[in-house]
């Protein structure tokens, strides 16, 4: 067979003919590129099984209700690419590193905790046998302080580790030279400047984890902090709850009255939920009209009049605004917590969905009880 190529600039289209299975440079381009596309969303795809938010079955879209600020697609790509380095593989399951296990600590205690650091490997070096250097833990606390505290924090650190490090390996009659203070100089820029490296990463790993309309944290973020809460509560035996909230008419809403009272909506709900939790609580906004909440150890009939409370103040709330729509909110207490942050979610949306059949501003709770262990099926042979 042979094909036809319509070549521009001439006047008409001129047959050429051509092999079968024959590409022309234009094709081997588009092909090659198609092939580096490919390569490309495989990588992003592996990197981002851990950290990136999944669709949940059966519930809507969150582009169906309302745009999704453009920011959050492009800094949640820094994490992704994040967790090539931090996820391991335990078990063949991925898993990632606590990296806000110290996120809430004390200020002092941190800053006490990088001294100390520094002082010991200062006082190290200066007993170790000549030749040995352990430059390298010098830059432990830095890290320490550019990711955990503020910026002038970690340049402190990095100044009280440039003077122990030149102090812990220079001598006595080095003391007054040129070079002693040229040295100083060039470890505080090292230092200053991997402390400004890593302050930076970690604004855009929380970036990338906060959702930018409201401050609260996105469905990624969320997904983590579930992630978390579900292994701690599977592993001290503790229940969990999990709640789901949406705005009934907010599509007809923001149609009415346009984007800008969408926004000012959920900020209220937002700002409504954010003063009412607890600090172990975790609020997050999945997008458009949607909100999740997280409750850990905390009991069915706690959780029960803690939710009662949530829904009436942000009814409250709406009404004061006068705006016409209603609240359904779904929520499951687990006397077990489930192994994924895909199963908590799906059941406390599975709640949302019973919620709102059965009428708009409704709340619905149920509560997912320990599954009884599997009776023996037949009697078990002695041994001779």
């Amino acid at each position: 067979m042979e094909s036809e190529e319509s070549r521009p600039g001439s006047g008409a289209s001129k047959s050429v003919p051509r092999r079968r299975g024959a590409l022309s440079d234009t094709d081997k381009g588009r092909r090659r590129i198609q092939q580096l596309k490919a390569v490309a969303r495989g990588i992003g795809k592996g990197a981002a099984e851990g950290c990136s938010p999944k669709p949940i079955e059966g519930r809507r879209r969150a582009s169906s209700r309302g745009p999704k600020p453009a920011a959050n697609a492009k800094e949640a790509q820094l994490p992704c690419l994040l967790a090539l380095v931090v996820r391991r593989t335990d078990n063949g399951r991925h898993m990632k590193l606590p990296l806000g296990v110290l996120d809430g600590r004390s200020k002092v205690a941190l800053l006490a905790a990088a001294t100390v650091t520094i002082v010991a490997v200062g006082a190290l070096e200066r007993v170790a046998p000549s030749g040995v250097s352990l430059a390298p833990f010098y830059f432990l606390p830095v890290l320490l302080a550019a990711w955990w505290l503020d910026a002038w924090s970690a340049f402190v650190v990095s100044l009280l580790a440039s003077f122990v490090w030149l102090a812990g390996s220079m001598s006595v009659a080095d003391a007054g030279s040129p070079a002693t203070w040229i040295n100083l100089a060039v470890r505080l820029a090292a230092l200053v400047l991997l402390s400004f490296v890593t302050g930076t990463l970690r604004h855009h790993v929380d970036a990338a984890r906060t959702d930018s309309s409201t401050g609260l944290l996105n469905e990624a973020g969320f997904r983590e902090r579930a992630s978390a809460e579900a292994y701690r509560a599977r592993r001290y035996e503790r229940t969990l709850t999990v709640a789901c909230i949406e705005v009934d008419g907010f599509r007809a809403l923001t149609s009415r009255f346009g984007r800008a009272t969408g926004e000012a909506l959920v900020r209220s709900m937002a700002h409504t939920l954010a003063g009412r939790i607890r600090a172990s609580d975790v609020l997050a906004h999945l997008g458009a009209d949607r909100f999740a909440l997280l409750l850990p150890e905390t009991a069915a009939e706690s959780a029960r009049i803690a939710l009662e409370q949530f829904h009436l103040r942000l009814t409250e709330a709406v009404s004061h605004s006068r705006w016409p729509v209603t609240l359904s909110l779904g929520a499951a207490t687990f006397e077990v917590a489930p192994e994924s942050a895909d199963a908590l979610l799906l059941r406390a949306d599975d709640c949302l969905k019973a919620a709102r059949g059965e009428g708009p501003g409704r709340l619905r709770h149920e509560v997912v009880a320990k599954e009884p262990p599997a009776e023996p099926t037949g009697e078990v042979s002695s041994g001779a």
